[in-house]
Formats: structure tokens, sequence, C-alpha cells
């Protein structure tokens, strides 16, 4: 669901709904609310990493039900460019969602991590 607040965030090709929303942040929390087969973390800017932060916080008091899956997609992405999973792991430490990070540079884990996710 785009907001149009941001100009160049068009409709999603796969959106089966269209919202309109002016305030992004919650739109952001209820696209995070209901993703609970997880989210995967493609390389992406400052919204992204908001994002990423904000799923570790629905999954660290568990807001909505049991932790989801936080899938990282590009190890050097998220390790190097923008080191945000190695402060994620920290985070998850000794938390419900600890078990529920990943880290990866392939596809097939991605839809594993998803499909496991789905059927438990």
């Amino acid at each position: 669901m785009p907001t149009w607040f941001y100009g160049h965030e068009p409709s999603n090709l796969f959106s089966t709904h269209v919202a309109k929303y002016f305030a992004n942040s919650i739109r952001e929390d209820g696209l995070l609310a209901i993703a609970t087969y997880g989210i995967v973390y493609a390389p992406g800017s400052a919204g992204t990493i908001q994002k990423v932060f904000m799923d570790a916080t629905q999954n660290h008091y568990e807001t909505f039900g049991p932790a989801s899956p936080m899938i990282f997609l590009d190890r050097t992405y998220w390790t190097k460019t923008k080191p945000v999973y190695p402060l994620v792991e920290t985070l998850a430490d000794g938390t419900p969602y600890e078990d529920h990070l990943t880290l990866t540079d392939d596809i097939d884990t991605v839809v594993s991590r998803i499909e496991t996710t789905r059927t438990a």
C-alpha cells in the first residue's frame, strides 16, 4: 500500500487493495503487524531500516502475538554497507525473536524460511 507521501512508491503489481494513509508510520505498523510469516528485508534506504527496527520492537515485545521471522537478504549489505544486522542480532539476544533472524544471500533459504513459518 503506497502512502502517496513518497512519490517514488507506486502501487504494487501484487496488491489487491489500495488504501490512502497520510501518516506513513501507521501504514508501516499495520503492514508489519499482519506479516506473521515474516518480512524479507532487501537492501534499502532509511525507510527500510526504520521498518527493521519497528519489526524488531514488535517481535521483542510480542505485540501482535508470537515473534515472526526477520529475513535479511544480502549479507554484505546488512553487515558491511548498512551494518544493521549485527545490532538487531544483539538486541534479539535472549528474547523471543532470537531464533527468528536469518541472514542470507540465497533466495531458496528465504522461501524455505517463510514456508517453514507458514506451516508451523
